[in-house]
């Protein structure tokens, strides 16, 4: 049995401090894991999460049922950041990391 595994991006990182923006199918939530985002303490480092349900689409020739494709957009803008995904659901949110070199940028799988 396969399950499926969350997808997404790393942003604003580097060895110490990154923000994770990844989809989870089982919770069917675009998720923003703000908990290694600074390496200041404080109540913005919590993970900030929407619903978002990818819907089956049935193929017209073989009916072989597969998911809409995860769209997602990622715009920063200094400390903030906003998500855009599948036109279903938004999420801004701000992180504030203290090391300069917080800029890399990876795949999640």
């Amino acid at each position: 049995v396969t399950l499926p595994l969350n997808a997404g991006l790393r942003i604003l990182a580097s060895e110490q401090e990154w923000t994770d923006v990844y989809y989870s199918p089982i919770e069917e939530r675009l998720v923003v894991d703000r908990s290694h985002s600074s390496l200041i303490d404080s109540d913005g480092n919590s993970t900030e999460s929407g619903k978002l349900r990818l819907w089956p689409i049935v193929g017209s020739s073989n009916k072989q049922t597969t998911r809409e494709p995860l769209d997602l957009t990622i715009v920063v803008d200094g400390s903030i950041i906003e998500i855009y995904a599948n036109d279903q659901t938004i999420i801004t949110t701000r992180v504030y990391p203290w090391m300069q070199n917080s800029l890399g940028v990876s795949l999640l799988v």
